[in-house]
This record gives C-alpha cells, sequence and structure tokens, in this order.
C-alpha cells in the first residue's frame, strides 16, 4: 500500500531529524511531504522511530492512505474522481486518490 505522510514540526533541529529520518524510508515529495510504500504494519514501525524526535505537545505527523494508482488518462473529461478521494496527488506521472478509509 501507498503512504503519504506529512508534517509540521515546530523546532527546527526537530525539523530537521524527522525529515533524516523520513528520508531513510519514504520519498520526499515536497519539504513537509513525502511518500511511503508499505504495509500498515511497516509503516507503524517507521513511524515509531520517527515519533521518538517529536514532540506532541507542539509537532504534528500524519499519515493517510492512498487508493490504487491510476493512469494519467483515468481522470478525462468523462472521468469524476473516485467518489470516497478527498485528494489527488500526482507523483512522477502517477495520479493518486487518498481515500478515505484509514485501514489496509
Amino acid at each position: 500500500m501507498r503512504w503519504i505522510l506529512a508534517y509540521d514540526i515546530a523546532d527546527p533541529r526537530r525539523l530537521k531529524r524527522v525529515a533524516q529520518q523520513l528520508e531513510r524510508f519514504a520519498q520526499r515529495v515536497q519539504k513537509s511531504v513525502f511518500l511511503f510504500d508499505g504495509s500498515h504494519r511497516t509503516l507503524t514501525a517507521a513511524l515509531d522511530r520517527v515519533a521518538a524526535e517529536i514532540d506532541p505537545e507542539h509537532d504534528r505527523l500524519q499519515a493517510w492512505p492512498l487508493a490504487a494508482a491510476r493512469s494519467e488518462h483515468d481522470f478525462g473529461n468523462e472521468t469524476a474522481l473516485p467518489p470516497l478521494a478527498r485528494a489527488v496527488v500526482i507523483v512522477a506521472g502517477e495520479i493518486l486518490s487518498v481515500s478515505s478509509s484509514t485501514t489496509s
């Protein structure tokens, strides 16, 4: 399964450490947004390692599951967004929809 990970870290030192941790297992797609491929279990294990770097009173780290990849032609004039999609993310030519489900 694919996941979008995003953070909002208040302290510059913690931000640097969190970014370095995330870069070890996820692909950066924006300054504070990453793409992760793996099961719910591997995501949880990876985020547990990152959690040691954050201050839960001031920082946020979130993960959203992505729906299956679609080709760039799936969202033409005749095709609407999936009914349960919260957003669409375009990464390296793939169009991914953020699902409303949090289970895998």
